[in-house]
């Protein structure tokens, strides 16, 4: 049972008067980064990972945690200030691997991106900041890609919601719904004008472009 189905089927099950979703009440705006917070994810990195040939290795970046800190801040604030995100940190590498079934079907194969480490520091010293924005008004029903949040809260929910109706002698059901691969699916264009809507938070075009990958063959 994934974590899809868990959210849908606690909304179903839930009354909207129990749930309190706040809005925003300023747009968004990065800060700069300082020369702490570049440390503290270079130490995060796993030194075991493999990187792209062309990028620096990670166990690189953290064998000299007295000179990158304070050139990658440099960097990385010109970055935010410019709305740019440098093309060569977007640039990796993809390897597929079998998942499940036929290996001859495209289809049983899950990509696995290998990124420059100095894309995974970026993207999470900017991550970190629109968090600390939104978790103060997203839905508590939003249980995927949270910290500090899993599917076993919104099962816990889910049952809980369950006896409490069938001890008050109320009908009670729930609706499942199976997507697969449903990120695949998604508009990401249409997704971004709505959180744009909803959250306040309006990221400049350059910064909002994904990664370009290879293909590795194995």
């Amino acid at each position: 049972m994934t974590s899809t189905f868990l959210n849908w089927s606690l909304i179903l099950s839930t009354q909207s008067a129990d749930i309190k979703v706040l809005q925003p009440q300023t747009l968004f705006e990065f800060s700069r980064i300082n020369t702490e917070g570049v440390s503290t994810q270079l130490k995060k990195l796993k030194s075991k990972k493999s990187s792209p040939i062309d990028s620096i290795h990670s166990k690189v970046l953290q064998e000299h945690l007295n000179i990158f800190p304070p050139l990658l801040q440099n960097s990385f604030n010109l970055c935010i200030e410019t709305h740019t995100f440098p093309e060569t940190l977007k640039k990796g590498n993809i390897s597929s691997i079998l998942e499940k079934g036929d290996a001859f079907e495209k289809k049983n194969y899950r990509p696995i991106s290998v990124l420059p480490s100095l894309f995974k520091i970026f993207e999470r010293l900017i991550e970190n900041q629109v968090k600390s924005y939104t978790n103060s008004f997203l839905s508590p029903l939003l249980w995927r890609y949270r910290e500090g949040h899993s599917t076993q809260h919104a099962l816990l929910r889910l049952v809980e919601n369950c006896k409490k109706a069938l001890h008050q002698k109320m009908n009670t059901g729930a609706v499942f719904i199976d997507i697969s691969k449903e990120l695949d699916a998604l508009n990401h264009d249409l997704t971004r004008r709505i959180q744009v809507h909803q959250t306040g938070i309006k990221i400049h075009e350059k910064l909002s472009q994904g990664p370009k990958t290879t293909i590795q063959n194995e």
